[in-house]
């Protein structure tokens, strides 16, 4: 199906123009983080045809994953491409920067994930386009359509810049998780640090063997370790089972 390129309405605007002060106006004001969430579902709007969008994220060490899409739809056909390991939206987030189909049912790119996406979840046209962002991440926005044949050039040349502002929202949310983390994994440390002291004055222990002795109440009783210390510091002893009489545990 030929799609006609986009027209000036009656006043002589481009039919974009709203969408683009609306996105300037997020981008530019007070709160200039935006979450991907919310830059997919204008991506679905501002992409002439597209009816559905999502985000692939692809990190080091890790399994792709859908960071953000307009519905459910989305998420089932990534889900797709990730078991099968194959497709468009794989295939953009790893360096190819624009990637179109336009009738997976006939599509042999990739056979294992194409003709099921068509014929399961009805979607026939894709637009994927990279993200670029910083170290080891790659990222793609993704555009999904029903239609065959759905995208043409106006799609093609939005999505190209949409992606810059959806990559800086997605590098953003990266950003903050890894400090979240860090900072929780600094707080865990601390934690453990502590009990680890408490430990090894109450039981006259070197600090590997009270952490050893941490480590063995914390398999035993199935619970995490930060858990374990967090207990050991509030009340200054080593959590027992019932029944449990001897802290020593035969770690000496």
């Amino acid at each position: 199906m030929s799609r006609e390129p986009l027209q000036p309405t009656t006043a002589g605007q481009h039919p974009l123009e709203p969408d683009f002060r609306e996105l300037g106006g997020l981008l530019g004001g007070p709160d200039s983080s935006v979450s991907p969430e919310r830059l997919v579902q204008v991506a679905s709007r501002m992409v002439p045809h597209a009816r559905h969008a999502a985000v692939t994220l692809l990190r080091e060490h890790a399994r792709p994953t859908t960071v953000a899409a307009t519905d459910e739809l989305p998420g089932a056909v990534d889900r797709l491409q990730y078991e099968t390991r194959q497709g468009p939206c794989l295939e953009a987030s790893a360096g190819n920067r624009v990637v179109v189909s336009g009738d997976l049912s006939a599509e042999p790119r990739w056979p294992a994930f194409s003709v099921r996406c068509a014929a399961e979840l009805g979607v026939h046209s894709i637009l994927s386009v990279m993200l670029s962002l910083s170290g080891g991440d790659r990222a793609a926005l993704n555009l999904y359509a029903s239609d065959v044949n759905a995208y043409g050039d106006d799609d093609v040349a939005v999505g190209a810049m949409l992606a810059p502002f959806v990559a800086l929202s997605v590098e953003q949310s990266l950003h903050r998780k890894d400090v979240d983390n860090l900072q929780q994994a600094l707080a865990t440390s601390r934690q453990i640090g502590t009990a680890v002291g408490i430990v090894m004055s109450q039981y006259r222990l070197s600090d590997e063997q009270a952490f050893a002795l941490l480590r063995k109440v914390s398999q035993d009783m199935n619970r995490k370790l930060r858990d374990v210390a967090d207990e050991v510091t509030f009340s200054g002893e080593l959590p027992l089972r019932a029944g449990e009489h001897d802290p020593d545990r035969g770690v000496r």
